[in-house]
């Protein structure tokens, strides 16, 4: 419910509302809020949700994904929204400081309503007119910052220049500082990798090269022997470890190119040599996985489906009134997606059984499928 922010003046010119549901209410996490009977507006830069005497709204840029929870007989249909924390600085005034979850919610008075929601929000986050936006105010001052009186063409022409002499001068000086930083970095380098050839036992060595890695010293001869399949087991097998043993791809791709410090490599490189991982650096104990909903994870390859239930079940015990997805995600050290999707699977399986109420998705063991047992 944090994310939701008080709305004061008008809405941009350049803002589009895409399409609205009417009689929604607004949860806070699994529990009801007072905000009912209202309007969800979804425009191309943010939600809004227009009520009685109160008007909440949400940036689209930080919504992570978005999903709809069918109804039943007794429940209405949902919107369910996973979205980043405001920046501490940008964050205006809202109904709360602090929230149950990180996901947002909403209930739809009409059947389908939710889908239709969550296709819009997904198209308006596809489409990304805000960043587009942002990038254009940002060119046109600096076409238009002319000096003087000058004015037409003369004026962006002389601007251009400028900028271009402005460039060149910053190019140079830097190019001047790159390589007096390579001169000691090579140095530096040289050391280290005299150190790894001193060192004792594999673990130090792998320590060592990490150590080089995060400096962005690793030359290239060492890289091309060590494979980024390799480079990816040394960088992201301590972060599993103390992840629950599981870590999605996103996380992966930026714990290796923070470790690489300036030879920085593209995702598709990353998803790739994770792909092959289990393959062709089978000592890493690593492998990868993708679910059916598209995330994609690298795991520790002793996690299989049985053991996830496995640990599930036994987790599930202090719970007596359900556990959800959260629950799950703070116990085991997931991140709430990769909980989420575990659930599902268990649930897909015949161990788990859901119940979908007004407090959200709760998951209960199937005490048919123990008895059967």
């Amino acid at each position: 419910m944090n994310r939701w922010c008080y709305f004061e003046g008008a809405p941009d010119p350049a803002e589009r509302v895409l399409g609205q549901c009417t009689g929604c209410r607004l949860y806070d996490g699994d529990v009801k809020t007072n905000y009912k009977d209202g309007t969800i507006s979804v425009s191309t830069h943010k939600i809004t949700y227009h009520g009685q005497n109160v008007t909440l709204f949400i940036p689209l840029r930080l919504i992570i994904s978005a999903n709809s929870v069918p109804g039943s007989w007794n429940h209405s249909p949902k919107v369910e929204l996973f979205a980043q924390q405001w920046e501490q600085s940008l964050k205006p005034p809202g109904p709360q400081s602090t929230s149950r979850s990180n996901e947002v919610r909403f209930a739809v008075a009409k059947k389908r309503q939710e889908d239709f929601a969550v296709q819009i929000i997904q198209r308006a986050l596809e489409e990304r007119v805000w960043e587009k936006q942002a990038r254009q105010s940002q060119t046109i001052p600096g076409i238009l910052a002319a000096s003087g009186k000058s004015r037409g063409i003369g004026a962006v022409v002389k601007s251009q220049e400028a900028k271009h002499e402005k460039e060149n001068a910053m190019t140079s000086e830097g190019l001047q500082d790159l390589k007096k930083l390579m001169k000691h970095a090579d140095d530096l380098a040289k050391l280290a990798q005299t150190a790894a050839t001193k060192v004792d036992g594999q673990d130090e060595v792998a320590k060592l090269r990490s150590m080089m890695m995060s400096l962005g010293l690793e030359n290239d001869n060492a890289t091309g022997e060590l494979g980024l399949e390799k480079e990816l087991a040394v960088v992201c097998r301590p972060l599993i470890e103390k992840s629950g043993g599981m870590m999605v791809m996103e996380e992966a791709y930026c714990a290796l190119n923070r470790a690489r410090g300036s030879e920085l490599v593209s995702p598709e490189e990353v998803y790739s040599a994770a792909k092959s991982i289990s393959k062709t650096y089978p000592a890493a104990g690593l492998l990868f996985k993708k679910y059916d909903s598209g995330i994609a994870v690298l795991q520790d390859s002793s996690l299989s489906d049985a053991a996830v239930v496995e640990r599930i079940l036994a987790l599930i015990t202090e719970f007596p009134e359900g556990l959800t997805a959260e629950n799950y995600s703070a116990k085991a050290g997931f991140s709430p997606i990769v909980a989420k999707e575990h659930l599902q699977m268990a649930e897909l399986k015949g161990d788990l059984c859901r119940d979908d109420s007004s407090r959200g998705v709760k998951f209960f063991p199937n005490l048919f499928q123990l008895h059967s047992c």
